[in-house]
């Protein structure tokens, strides 16, 4: 998170959030909205109820999506992160 210089003013896909661990980190430690997407259904559900526990539910949005084929328009975010996620995909090429 440090090396990234990430700041309040940069909006994060966390691409392959799983759990959302990571997405309510940052929002929570830099203060920024985090929009994370998984393919599970039940990593969804947890990560939005999780969200609301600890009351970033105004800061994180958790989406049901394919980080190699998402809907998002170009330069919707100002960085995507990636953690532990990337290197699960079949084909890395697909993830640019």
């Amino acid at each position: 998170m440090d090396l990234s210089k990430v700041s309040e003013s940069d909006h994060v896909l966390d691409a392959g959030c799983g759990v959302g661990g990571a997405a309510l980190y940052l929002a929570e430690n830099r203060n920024l909205p985090v929009t994370g997407i998984t393919l599970s259904e039940k990593q969804l559900e947890f990560s939005k109820q999780n969200a609301i526990k600890r009351g970033l539910d105004d800061k994180v949005s958790f989406q049901l999506m394919d980080f190699t084929q998402t809907s998002f328009e170009d330069e919707s975010f100002d960085m995507i992160w990636a953690c532990e996620s990337v290197c699960h995909t079949p084909d890395r090429r697909l993830f640019n």
